[in-house]
């Protein structure tokens, strides 16, 4: 269960139940505090003691600041994945500079059930912004933490921090503001629809004090009155030019009408308030970057921390080194459409310092690590890249580097030729027409025991000397996208079938193999990729698929081979009554979507994971829908149903129960050995009847929690 820490302005999300309380041990008092290295601890600000947590090492010092009613665990605890944490912004940030956070007294995180209060010693509530500015100075001068300060905040959070800036203007060098609130929202709203805003925050909640058990009050700040206190500050002290990055939501906030209806408000007024609040907030100092995270709600810092921890390392750079403002790739360059990895849309002019440039570049997904069968680690994704110039525009080169800087990947001349792919298809593709989209599948590889927790990019391009208004090209070189690496593990599995001579005759993670190419649109709003990790497995003998012409199904050596249940789970799907197809013919029956699977079954094995079998035959499938299944009990028979040219085993694992709509997921199989590969161009070249394309290895490879990659054949006992 998710809660949302208060949001300003929409205050809906005030109405939250308050769940069981956590304790925790709390932290020994700690002074002086070290100005580099780790630190959490209580600092006494005189009287009282405040929770500080700091990591890192360099200048400027960020400091986090978090929104109202939210404590430190919003930039520090993956709270969203507790089970499989990904690098939060604290952690993230740390790896450049300096950095801070901690908690206002009865400020809260909420992690599943658990409510986790504040680790600051509690005050009597309520309070006011003001206030807060002071106790985060004599919390900073009391620790001596060394300015000056970047300061990173997000929601009501921005609100204390420019009021900050405004305080100590000679303190602050840099602006980080996170879906943040400001007085400006007053001034967006009639006044009478702004009345009602405050009457509905007020009915919600929002100046409530609420006690928490077993420690003491709730933070309760009625920053709509302190609006006057900061508009005045700021008046009085503007912000001098710096470095500023604004970052926004971009998925809508999901408000009840009938909660909003008495008060004469709509999600959509409210909603295109908030977007020009943020916006405004880009105005503040020349040369601000404003950008939408398009995959994220208000919880920026929590739904895609490392667009966050992007934004402030360029303002740290823009810090260090100002001339360089204009230069720095463009903030939170993640990736500009929607999707895991398409997360932030730019909207800055280029007197942001944003080169204008013929092409965008950004990714179906984050990078996912799934060991091979070759001894490396495989990170899987598809670049895109949209050609929005008015003539063809070639790709040059594309490097993969770790974060680290360490080179990973260099692909140029045929190389990137044969990863560059139309979305649709696999034709090898050199130029990227005129407003066209290409697809370059991107297989970096690593040693396993190579920790990668991100890949940067740097791509390289040319369009003809002689194009009409090349003029207008600013840069001919991208610096991103910056993918993180999905933590998720590779799930282990049983193999789907028995016996030897089972080549991959589709699999991850070669271009040429049909799956690593499939790309689907899926809901108008990204391209997805559902099987760069299924297999489509076809019997050998003696190095061929079928005995004859292979013009019937029976004469190929796969067809009616069992097909198992590769772990425990439940029946989910079974779709039947498909005729078997006649083998390399063109398919009849697929005029929609189900249709191409054929006779196909899905199980549920782990909340999220979805086994997927297709093309089995028909008449053969022995389970329905709601029933559990054993690892390796049988589940149907390997068939020619579907989108089928040739009898075969389609299986992969997905994360939704729709297999076109479904990402597919990195998996491995226990225990199976590697007996040799595929020549798939020396047996399309073959003379007459001689056997030609299966390479043995002189020694079978054992295989453990591997997956067999494509053209691979395999003995799975």
């Amino acid at each position: 269960m998710r809660i949302t820490p208060v949001l300003v302005l929409l205050v809906l999300l005030l109405a939250r139940p308050i769940p069981a309380l956590a304790q925790s041990a709390t932290p020994a008092v700690a002074s002086p505090v070290p100005a580099r290295g780790d630190f959490a601890g209580l600092v006494d600000i005189g009287g009282r003691k405040l929770y500080l947590e700091c990591h890192g090492e360099g200048s400027p010092t960020v400091v986090l600041i978090s929104g109202y009613r939210s404590s430190g665990r919003y930039w520090t605890d993956d709270l969203l994945h507790p089970d499989a944490p990904r690098t939060m912004v604290l952690p993230g940030v740390a790896e450049t500079t300096r950095v801070c956070t901690y908690d206002r007294p009865g400020a809260v995180a909420t992690s599943g059930e658990d409510l986790l209060v504040s680790r600051s010693d509690p005050v009597a509530q309520p309070r006011t912004t003001p206030e807060a500015v002071v106790e985060l100075h004599a919390l900073l001068q009391a620790a001596a933490i060394p300015g000056p300060y970047v300061l990173a905040a997000h929601s009501w959070g921005g609100f204390l921090a420019r009021l900050y800036a405004s305080t100590y203007p000679d303190d602050v060098v840099g602006l980080v503001l996170v879906d943040a609130y400001s007085e400006r929202v007053e001034t967006l709203l009639p006044p009478a629809r702004w009345a009602a805003l405050v009457r509905l925050n007020q009915a919600l909640g929002s100046t409530t004090v609420v006690p928490l058990a077993g420690y003491g009050d709730e933070e309760t700040v009625d920053y709509y009155a302190d609006n006057a206190v900061v508009r005045a500050a700021v008046a009085a002290s503007p912000l001098p030019p710096m470095p500023l990055a604004v970052l926004a939501h971009g998925r809508p906030f999901d408000l009840p009408a009938e909660i909003l209806a008495p008060y004469g408000l709509t999600a959509a007024e409210l909603e295109a308030v908030y977007r020009a609040n943020s916006e405004s907030l880009a105005t503040l100092v020349p040369q601000a970057r404003f950008f939408v995270a398009s995959q994220s709600g208000h919880d920026i810092h929590q739904d895609q921390p490392e667009l966050v921890v992007e934004a402030i390392r360029q303002v740290v750079e823009g810090v260090r080194h100002p001339d360089t403002w204009y230069d720095l790739a463009s903030c939170c360059a993640t990736n500009p459409t929607s999707g895991q990895a398409q997360n932030a849309t730019p909207a800055a002019s280029p007197a942001a310092g944003v080169k204008s440039t013929a092409i965008v570049v950004s990714a179906t997904n984050d990078p996912l690590r799934v060991p091979g069968s070759d001894g490396v680690d495989h990170l899987e994704y598809d670049l895109l890249v949209t050609n929005g110039f008015t003539a063809p525009v070639t790709l040059t080169s594309i490097a993969v580097l770790a974060s680290d800087g360490e080179p990973l990947l260099q692909l140029d001349g045929d190389a990137l030729v044969t990863a560059t792919q139309p979305l649709i298809g696999r034709t090898p593709t050199a130029a990227i027409p005129a407003s066209g989209t290409v697809a370059v599948v991107m297989d970096v590889t690593v040693p396993p025991d190579r920790a990668v927790e991100r890949l940067d990019h740097r791509i390289t391009y040319e369009v003809a000397p002689d194009a009409p208004v090349r003029s207008l090209i600013g840069s001919f070189g991208i610096d991103g996208p910056q993918l993180p690496v999905d933590p998720r593990p590779t799930t282990i599995l049983a193999p789907p079938l028995r016996g030897d001579g089972w080549l991959a005759n589709s699999g991850c993670c070669a271009a040429a193999s049909i799956h690593r190419g499939v790309r689907v649109p899926v809901g108008g709003a990204r391209i997805g990729k559902p099987e760069t990790f299924a297999i489509d497995f076809a019997r050998l003998r003696d190095g061929q698929p079928f005995a004859g012409d292979g013009a019937r199904p029976e004469d190929w050596y796969g067809f009616g081979a069992e097909v198992l249940a590769v772990a425990n789970g439940a029946v989910v799907a079974v779709h039947e009554g498909y005729p078997e197809q006649i083998p390399q013919q063109p398919v009849t029956h697929v005029t929609t979507p189900e249709d191409f699977g054929g006779n196909a079954i899905t199980l549920e094995i782990a909340p999220g994971v979805y086994a997927y079998y297709a093309h089995l035959q028909p008449g053969s499938i022995t389970v329905a829908v709601g029933d559990q299944v054993t690892t390796g009990q049988v589940l149907g028979r390997l068939g020619n149903t579907g989108n089928s040219s040739g009898p075969h085993l389609h299986f992969g694992l997905i994360d939704d129960p729709d297999p076109l709509v479904g990402a597919s997921l990195p998996m491995a199989f226990d225990h199976w050995t590697l007996q040799g590969n595929f020549d798939l161009a020396a047996y399309d070249a073959r003379d007459g009847d001689v056997p030609a394309g299966l390479i043995l290895l002189d020694e079978p490879e054992p295989q453990t929690g591997t997956l067999q990659l494509y053209l691979d054949v395999a003995d799975f006992g």
